[in-house]
């Protein structure tokens, strides 16, 4: 149903996670990044993740870091990488600071 929908979608986007990223479909890199997960592949999804959060430091785009933060600590706790997930919600929680 609506993950195949997703599915489809993004396929077309994207043919594959190492490919540059347009910061300007932040937003369908992210919803990506989660359909991987969602189809276990936390490995790709990390490398869409990681490419990303350098686009939002770079251009200090504070809340999108926040948001791949927390996508970042789902993504390592799937890889079973606690200590790491925990240090992307800590990230995640300092930007949110006021």
């Amino acid at each position: 149903g609506r993950l195949r929908r997703q599915r489809r979608r993004v396929q077309l986007l994207f043919q594959d996670p190492a490919d540059s990223l347009n910061p300007w479909r932040e937003y369908e890199y992210l919803l990506y990044a989660r359909l991987l997960l969602a189809q276990n592949r936390a490995k790709e999804a990390q490398i869409v993740l990681d490419k990303l959060a350098h686009s939002a430091q770079v251009g200090e785009r504070k809340f999108s870091l926040i948001a791949i933060s927390i996508q970042q600590a789902l993504t390592q706790a799937k890889l079973g990488a606690e200590a790491k997930a925990l240090d992307h919600l800590e990230t995640a929680l300092n930007l949110a600071q006021p």
